[in-house]
Parts: C-alpha cells; structure tokens; sequence
C-alpha cells in the first residue's frame, strides 16, 4: 500500500503539467500520449534494473527519507508559474522528452526505495501508469480545478508524509 501512495505522490507534478498544457492550449494527442508512457517505462527500467543489477544500496531508508525531505522542500519552493508555448500550439518532441525527463526524476527516486521489495516489472508499471494516469487527469479535467498558489503546499506536505511514514514502515 505504501508503494502505492509513494507512486501517487511521486507523480503529482503530472498533475501541473498536464494542467499547464490544457490552459496553454497545447494539443496533447494520442501519440504524444504514447510516446510519453512509452518514455516513462523506459527511463523506469533503465534505472531500475542498473540499480538492482549492480546491487546498489545507496537509497536505504534514511537516505529515501532525506530524498523525500527534499522533494518537499522543492515542491514548496516551487514558483507554479504554468510555462505557456506561445509560439506554437503543438507539443515538440524536444519539449516532449523534456517534459519525460523532469517528469520522471522523481519517481525515479522514489521507486529505486522500492527495488528489493517488488518485483522490477511492477515497480516500473506501477509507476508509469500512475505518472501518465495524473498527467491526464490534469489534461483532461484541469478546467475543473482552480490554480491557487496553496498547490505548491499540498505537494509539499504529502512528501513531508512520506518522509515521516518512511520511518515507520
């Protein structure tokens, strides 16, 4: 269960993004769709699967505790200003991969906490699927929700929640 809720939190910056394109009017299609999930599962086996192949035990409990304690510190600190693409109305596909990427870093963090755990198959699914799952939630419905600066504090304690329900399980 909590490499579920780890999964969700790690993955509401998905959120902003897929929020950001819609109110910049930037067309996300289907295969934009693909590419990006198809994106995630690679960056999240590629670390996935070095880190447990050479054995790596640098993301022990406190040091996943200290990650989380400055993912918070990032998500507060984070200004929310929604990047608009005014000279186009398409998603590039430099832009693309680097929506991918940034989007990935921190699930990618949060998953290698997990690798001795669960098996490598369902820590990359789980975590791309709840990365473009959020991201579309936020395309898809971001005229629903009302963009308020207080964002940046929910993220910022839900990693705070992290940090501390680490230290219990």
């Amino acid at each position: 269960m909590f490499v579920i809720f780890s999964a969700l939190v790690a993955s509401l910056d998905g959120f902003i993004i897929g929020l950001g394109l819609r109110l910049a009017n930037i067309s996300f299609s289907k295969q934009n769709i693909l590419f990006f999930f198809l994106g995630n599962i690679i960056i999240y086996s590629c670390a996935i699967y070095f880190y447990s192949f050479f054995q790596f035990q640098f993301v022990t409990n406190f040091v996943s505790t200290i990650l989380y304690l400055i993912l918070a510190y990032l998500s507060f600190r984070d200004n929310e200003e929604i990047q608009t693409f005014e000279e186009n109305k398409t998603l590039s596909f430099g832009k693309l991969l680097l929506v991918i990427v940034t989007h990935c870093m921190d699930g990618t963090l949060v998953s290698l906490s997990f690798v001795y755990e669960y098996p490598a198959i369902f820590l990359v699914l789980l975590f791309s699927i709840m990365s473009i799952s959020i991201l579309l939630v936020g395309y898809y419905f971001g005229n629903l929700f009302k963009i308020e600066k207080k964002n940046r504090y929910i993220g910022a304690f839900l990693f705070l929640l992290l940090a501390i329900l680490n230290q219990f399980f």
